[in-house]
């Protein structure tokens, strides 16, 4: 009968740790793939968004006319835009609706309020020039 070497006690020690060790890196390793499995949720399309349901960094831009009810009030919700080394309210689409680049409708009415026909007659886009502003006739 052969004899097996007697181990030491910091030997026996050391190969439990070294099996502790390789058990905990497969367990994490089985977590990482099953984060990564896990598809994330599609966000919803741009104009879809409650007021509720937005977040820092979203775009605050009615897509909805005013005179819509407070439940059915929707905003884009896309990821807003920088200007001068610090984040707008806007997406870079609305920010230069709302800063009035040409084709903004003048006298208040928001894109959404002329589009559902509920701008005055007289609210035409503004054809030229930055932050032209007032209704031409």
């Amino acid at each position: 009968m052969a004899r097996t070497p007697h181990k030491s006690g910091a030997t026996l020690r050391y190969e439990r740790q070294q099996r502790e060790a390789r058990d905990a890196l497969a367990a994490q390793a089985a977590q990482v793939a099953e984060v990564q499995q896990a598809a994330p949720a599609p966000a919803p399309p741009p104009g879809t968004y409650r007021i509720a349901d937005l977040h820092a960094g979203q775009c605050r831009f009615a897509c909805t006319p005013h005179t819509a009810r407070a439940e059915e009030h929707r905003f884009c919700g896309g990821p807003v835009a920088w200007l001068r080394g610090k984040p707008t309210s806007w997406c870079a689409q609305h920010l230069a609706v709302i800063s009035g680049a040409p084709g903004r409708h003048s006298g208040g009415a928001s894109l959404a309020d002329h589009a559902a026909g509920h701008a005055a007659p007289d609210q035409r886009p503004v054809s030229t020039g930055w932050g032209a502003t007032g209704a031409q006739r």
